[in-house]
């Protein structure tokens, strides 16, 4: 079980309190194993749930300017239970209103990149139609963001879409981006 939510809060080190705050409600002996992350722009303090069988990761991404929790576990049951009390704790954002926030302003890249950090488990319509507009965007790192953006979904229905700009983008530094994208999505 691993699953992804996008917090609703200022971005800034203040978060970092309301979450391990949040985290002594949903486990009274929370264990903070250290940091995550080799450079300024992600940077994860990690902490161990329920003896160890769930890893949190608290994300400070300042490409996505967001704050952002990944919950994974083996234990589909034990990580689906503190992945909903953290939702009840902190103020996440819907997978709509991140998607919303992207079409508002299709040349916004963190937004896009929120969104797909924040995607639903399954292929989104809409979220499809935000990265193939991004895509065909005249501006490349636009369009390198939203190859980063497609990959973070991880559904192979964003394949087609990579595989369009892996094979006819202008661009010969995204071409071979979007072709690692399709790898890391078992798609090349």
């Amino acid at each position: 079980m691993r699953a992804h939510r996008v917090l609703r809060a200022p971005f800034g080190p203040e978060v970092l309190e309301d979450v391990v705050a949040a985290l002594v409600d949903v486990d009274p002996e929370p264990a903070s194993i250290g940091l995550a992350g080799d450079d300024e722009s992600h940077v994860g303090h990690v902490y161990l749930l329920r003896r160890g069988l769930v890893r949190l990761t608290a994300v400070q991404d300042s490409a996505a300017r967001a704050w952002y929790l990944v919950v994974e576990s083996p234990d589909d049951a034990v990580g689906r239970e503190v992945d909903a009390a953290l939702r009840g704790a902190l103020p996440v954002r819907t997978s709509e209103e991140l998607v919303d926030d992207a079409e508002r302003d299709l040349e916004d890249g963190a937004a896009l990149l929120r969104m797909s950090i924040g995607a639903a488990d399954d292929a989104d319509p809409r979220v499809l139609a935000v990265l193939q507009a991004a895509l065909g965007d005249d501006d490349a790192d636009l369009r390198s963001t939203a190859v980063e953006a497609a990959t973070l979904t991880g559904w192979p229905e964003v394949a087609e879409l990579l595989v369009r700009v892996r094979d006819e983008d202008p661009e010969p530094d995204l071409r071979e981006y979007a072709a690692t994208a399709l790898d890391l999505l078992g798609a090349g």
